[in-house]
């Protein structure tokens, strides 16, 4: 079998030149705190991100306490807007004082404990967090990074 890596290399780097838009990694992926994330783990979720269509689209991460999202709004109205579909799809839910701009933790049948909050025009949070589980300091190290 003959190893056609260089061949493959040549041909990505003259298809990389005729391809329109930046090559670089998004600035949402370096959002996401390295403490504890598993390696490979940040994906784009193009629309419904953890499944709610409010949340229309933004980025995900894995972690040992849950799976970390970052969701960017038109503008902060716009993440406020969020945020208030946010809080009436989780009726039960409960403001957490001092992360963010605002801030709501619930529990939820398909996404486990859930800890989201709102910085300017971003929406961002961990889900999916095990009963006993505590996603604050996830959820800080996170906000840390938003600008």
């Amino acid at each position: 079998d003959k190893d056609h890596r260089e061949a493959l290399r040549a041909f990505v780097t003259a298809l990389e030149a005729r391809v329109p838009g930046e090559g670089r990694v998004p600035d949402a992926i370096a959002r996401f705190p390295t403490e504890g994330l598993e390696a490979g783990s940040i994906r784009l979720v193009p629309e419904s991100v953890l499944g709610l269509r409010m949340l229309k689209s933004g980025f995900m991460a894995q972690y040992a306490v849950g799976r970390a999202f970052v969701v960017p709004e038109a503008n902060p109205a716009a993440a406020a807007a969020t945020m208030e579909k946010l809080r009436a799809r989780f009726a039960g839910a409960t403001p957490v004082p001092g992360l963010g701009d605002e801030a709501l933790s619930a529990q939820d049948q398909y996404l486990g404990g859930l800890l989201v909050f709102r910085k300017g025009p971003r929406m961002a949070g961990v889900a999916n967090v095990a009963a006993g589980g505590d996603p604050t300091a996830l959820a800080k190290a996170l906000l840390s990074r938003l600008p």
